[in-house]
């Protein structure tokens, strides 16, 4: 509740929540769910790649699989750069914390991209793809190689969902704040 009575407009609410998220949870612990989670991502650059010529009803779902992975592992790398304390050298610190936050918005981004055509080409596939031993037939995609892509796909959807549900939660908690907030001014 503090994060929204300090607040004065967005800006200051997104900083402050974020300086409070920061605060609740530490960095070493993010940086340590960071460094699991790509690990998982560079299984998934490992598949992607070994499977590469066993996807015929789809080729990009392995190419896919690589990106996604080295965009994750990218991303995650640049968030724990930035949550690594730095000395403080004044500009240059402002400067490279911009060009982090720059690198990151421009992974974003990409992640968003890639997610899209990564959905594309596994649900889009799922109708035609078979598993049976005929690997040179037209709708063969190897079993481990698919079902990694859907499982990616579907886990990217199920996180952007509740971030939305968390912002909308957020949103209207903001707006129920001010809302009251205004009609004891009118009092």
């Amino acid at each position: 509740s503090d994060v929204v009575t300090a607040s004065g407009d967005t800006t200051d609410l997104a900083r402050n929540l974020n300086t409070y998220i920061n605060d609740k949870i530490p960095p070493g612990v993010t940086i340590c769910v960071l460094i699991t989670l790509s690990i998982i991502a560079f299984v998934m650059i490992l598949i992607g790649t070994f499977h590469i010529p066993y996807c015929r009803v789809q080729p990009m779902i392995p190419i896919w699989l690589i990106v996604a992975g080295m965009l994750f592992i990218t991303t995650a790398t640049l968030r724990i750069f930035r949550l690594i304390p730095a000395p403080s050298q004044g500009s240059q610190t402002l400067s490279l914390d911009l060009c982090c936050r720059l690198s990151e918005a421009l992974c974003f981004i990409a992640n968003v991209v890639w997610l899209t055509l990564g959905c594309i080409w596994v649900y889009g596939s799922k109708p035609y793809v078979h598993f049976e031993e005929h690997m040179f037939e037209e709708h063969y995609c190897d079993y481990v190689l698919y079902w990694v892509a859907f499982w990616t796909c579907t886990i990217y959807l199920i996180c952007i969902c509740i971030l939305i549900v968390l912002l909308i939660v957020v949103m209207a908690a903001v707006s129920a704040k001010e809302s009251g907030r205004i009609e004891q001014d009118n009092r």
